[in-house]
């Protein structure tokens, strides 16, 4: 994604946000009540667990939708120098070296939501696939 969620340092807003919304996925599967369908305003009081979910949520949103921005400011940019046509032979710009940038480039028209649904399927899809691979790995030692 091009972004430095710096995760091996110190404990990235981010990815404590990921975790958190990945955890509220899980419970709302078990839960014999399903309280998230409250109004949100509600939710937000009475529910700590809703309130946390609810706040990474909008946390996952920003930072995605920042990415977006950024990247779509490039892509604008490359377009009115030219470079527009480029990308097809070689995507990789050193700027902006990322899979986003791909999206923006490859496709006529793309809705920021749809963007947003994109990246973060792809960080939800690489999280447990390493955590399953190292998982399966360490079974196997």
């Amino acid at each position: 994604f091009n972004y430095d969620f710096d995760a091996l340092n110190k404990d990235s807003p981010v990815i404590q946000a990921v975790y958190t919304s990945l955890k509220e996925v899980e419970t709302r599967a078990t839960d014999l009540f399903p309280f998230w369908k409250l109004p949100e305003e509600l939710n937000y009081v009475i529910s700590p667990r809703q309130r946390n979910a609810q706040d990474s949520v909008k946390t996952i949103r920003n930072v995605t939708d920042e990415l977006i921005e950024k990247c779509k400011a490039i892509v604008a940019e490359e377009e009115a120098v030219g470079g527009a046509e480029a990308w097809a032979e070689q995507y990789l710009n050193d700027a902006d070296p990322s899979v986003l940038r791909y999206f923006l480039a490859a496709r006529e028209e793309v809705s920021g939501e749809q963007l947003r649904d994109d990246l973060l399927s792809l960080l939800v899809a690489g999280h447990e696939t390493t955590a399953s691979v190292l998982t399966w790995a360490t079974y196997c030692l």
